[in-house]
């Protein structure tokens, strides 16, 4: 099978050359292995997709920013990351035990008593809309509604990698500029 160069592969080995193969630990204060993890999070397409754009952008042919994107490319990508859902598909699954054993048996309970029409969901009282048993009801299965949500990381996620943007000595300025080099070298090679 052949390995196809993409801006992909070019940017993820550019990425992984912050090891040192020798001793096998990370230069540049570990950015490389960090960087790497939170690029993972990506799917392949997604991170594709905004290194092609990005890449556009550095050689001032993106539609919206022309030639000011040839000076200020890796800024408009930074700003870009708080700005838009970068990670927009990042979730966690948490389960939350709300109710107790009893309450999820209450629940059953008056679900059945609803059905079987024993008890009533209106209230005969005036100014009251429902049964106190209704509104119990109603409480409980609010509650069970909650026990379980995804919940999205997506912008804890994007406040992560713009701070590390912030704090890594140019580390990906530096990565994404060769890597755009290199592939200006592929595609004039392979043209």
């Amino acid at each position: 099978m052949e390995n196809k160069l993409t801006l992909y592969t070019v940017f993820i080995k550019e990425i992984e050359k912050g090891r040192d193969t020798a001793t096998h630990k990370w230069l540049e204060g570990g950015y490389s292995d960090i960087y790497r993890n939170l690029f993972s999070m990506l799917s392949e397409e997604e991170l594709s997709r905004t290194l092609k754009w990005v890449y556009t952008l550095s050689r001032g042919d993106d539609d919206y920013f022309k030639d000011s994107g040839v000076e200020d490319w890796f800024r408009i990508f930074h700003k870009s990351i708080r700005q838009g859902d970068f990670y927009s598909k990042v979730f966690i699954e948490r389960k939350l035990v709300i109710l107790s054993d009893e309450e999820e048996a209450e629940i059953k309970f008056l679900r059945h008593e609803f059905r079987e029409g024993n008890i009533e969901k209106r209230s005969d009282v005036e100014g009251e809309l429902w049964t106190k048993e209704y509104d119990r009801f109603r409480e409980l299965v609010n509650e069970k509604q909650h026990e379980e949500k995804d919940f999205s990381l997506s912008g804890n996620m994007d406040s992560i990698l713009w701070n590390m943007i912030q704090v890594d000595n140019e580390f990906l300025y530096n990565t994404m500029d060769m890597t755009f080099a290199k592939w200006d070298v592929i595609n004039k090679i392979t043209a």
